[in-house]
């Protein structure tokens, strides 16, 4: 398996799991001092899919070497 499968594959469950909870909104709370964001969690979300497009768009990583005199 290339390393392009496994990003596809985890841009395509960000994806799924954040059509999963836009279709089913839940408010912000806090319990017992631990603070849960849906809003931050879709924004997580959505930074996840435009990375892991982003490094599909690229293709293969790739090093330039080069060297002064």
């Amino acid at each position: 398996m290339a390393w392009t499968d496994d990003i596809a594959t985890a841009r395509d469950n960000a994806a799924k799991t954040l059509a999963e909870i836009m279709a089913r909104p839940k408010p912000s709370y806090n319990v017992q001092g631990h603070s849960f964001s849906w809003m931050e969690y879709q924004k997580f979300l959505s930074e996840v899919i435009d990375n892991c497009s982003r490094q599909l768009a690229y293709g293969e990583p790739f090093e330039i070497v080069s060297r002064g005199l």
